[in-house]
Order: structure tokens, then C-alpha cells, then sequence
């Protein structure tokens, strides 16, 4: 059991924060759609509620996926480098993907 949570081991606050954040909206999301207190009945609770987690899941949705091309490069990048060496075969894959990328000095 300690190896398996030794694979999630949190280094980035930032992380640790929207993994929090996002568990709070679920479960508060959760305790609405039971209505179990006074003040989960409140519309305008609900409303403001469901707002929140649309927000929280939108932002950590869009920071956790690669939509710019420097994140596209980094993930390219961090799979090259997972197993711990970088054959030929993948370098030339990589710089033929991103060759575009690559800024030149021809001007």
C-alpha cells in the first residue's frame, strides 16, 4: 500500500491546492443534492454553489491538459525522459514533430 501512494506523491503546492479545492466542491455539491440543511435549499445557495464548481473544474481541468504548444513540448519531453534514456528513434520523432517549434536564426 505504501508503494502505490508513493506514485502520488504531491510535489507542486499548486497541485496539493486544486486537488483540495476540488474536493471541497464535490463534496458540497454532494451535500446540496442530498438537502440535508436549511441553507442547501436556497436557490440562491445552489446557484452560487454549482457556479463555484464549474469554475473550480474548468480551471483545473484547462491547467491539467497540454492546450499551448510549450505544454505540448514539455509532455513530449517528459515521456522521452520517463524510462530514463532517450534512443534516436525518439529523438528524431520529437525534433521532426516540433520543427516548427524550433525558433531559426534566418532573417
Amino acid at each position: 500500500m505504501k508503494k502505490f501512494f508513493e506514485k502520488f506523491k504531491i510535489r507542486d503546492k499548486g497541485t496539493l491546492i486544486r486537488t483540495i479545492l476540488q474536493v471541497l466542491a464535490y463534496a458540497n455539491q454532494i451535500v446540496a443534492a442530498i438537502g440535508n440543511t436549511s441553507f442547501a435549499n436556497n436557490p440562491v445557495y445552489q446557484y452560487v454553489s454549482l457556479g463555484i464548481t464549474i469554475l473550480i473544474t474548468a480551471f483545473t481541468y484547462w491547467y491539467n491538459n497540454n492546450w499551448t504548444s510549450m505544454a505540448s513540448l514539455g509532455q513530449d519531453v517528459y515521456d522521452m525522459l520517463k524510462d530514463g534514456e532517450i534512443t534516436e528513434e525518439e529523438m528524431k520523432a520529437f525534433l521532426e514533430k516540433h520543427k516548427k517549434d524550433v525558433p531559426t536564426n534566418k532573417e
